[in-house]
């Protein structure tokens, strides 16, 4: 009895048919596994590059609203405080005006790694030009049909320009002698000299109000000073 079982035994564990099949079904377990983890991490990731849009966006605009010689400062900490997460950043500006800024950051896996894939890359990008951001000049001198060199703003002495959370503006150039007005920025379309935190080169704001069909092309340009608190020490021309 004992010799029949183990030549039963025998011939068992030595039978392979069938076995391919079933070889084949456990081979399949961890493809359909990194299959359904994949979309995962897919997700994930996507998600976090959303994120990355987002942050990189932000620091853009950040920068082209700052505009001085440091924006690339201000848009890297923007990008910062936007972002919680490790990532690379690269901020420029092309011959055109247009700020530039781009983002990598890698996305840890959670599933997809058993088929090598540990982290996956995630990028963004992002443009912006100084047009694109609002006029929120507090004074702001046209002087339609002049050269950008005319000076449509000067100031001389000491004025103090008290204009919390905006600026001064001019679509030509302007001068400030013996004192920068201590304005929060000095944006010229022409040149901005002697003035604090000068932005030269700016865009044209256009005029949003109708001329005259008789007012004179030479004549002086409008000032618009939104209702404020405005300290400005005499001489003061336009």
């Amino acid at each position: 009895m004992r010799a029949h079982f183990n030549r039963l035994l025998s011939r068992f564990l030595g039978n392979r048919r069938g076995s391919v099949a079933q070889a084949f079904a456990l081979a399949l377990l961890p493809v359909a596994f990194a299959g359904r983890g994949a979309s995962y991490d897919y997700s994930h990731a996507t998600k976090e590059r959303a994120r990355l849009q987002a942050a990189i966006d932000a620091a853009v605009l950040a920068g082209a609203k700052d505009g001085s010689s440091s924006w690339t400062a201000k848009a890297a900490d923007v990008f910062k405080g936007a972002y919680k997460g490790t990532a690379a950043t690269q901020f420029s500006k092309d011959s055109s005006g247009v700020y530039i800024g781009t983002a990598t950051a890698s996305v840890q896996t959670a599933f997809v790694g058993i088929a090598g894939f540990d982290h996956m890359g995630i990028a963004a990008s992002a443009k912006a030009s100084a047009a694109d951001q609002p006029d929120n000049s507090c004074i702001l001198t046209l002087d339609t049909g002049q050269p950008l060199s005319d000076e449509a703003l000067t100031f001389n002495g000491a004025p103090n320009v008290a204009l919390a959370g905006c600026t001064i503006r001019s679509n030509t150039s302007m001068k400030c002698n013996g004192h920068g007005t201590g304005a929060a920025a000095s944006i010229a379309a022409g040149t901005a000299t002697g003035c604090s935190n000068p932005r030269s080169g700016a865009p044209v704001v256009p005029d949003i109000q109708p001329r005259s069909p008789s007012t004179s092309q030479n004549s002086a340009a409008p000032i618009r000073a939104p209702p404020g608190r405005r300290e400005l020490s005499p001489p003061f021309r336009r």
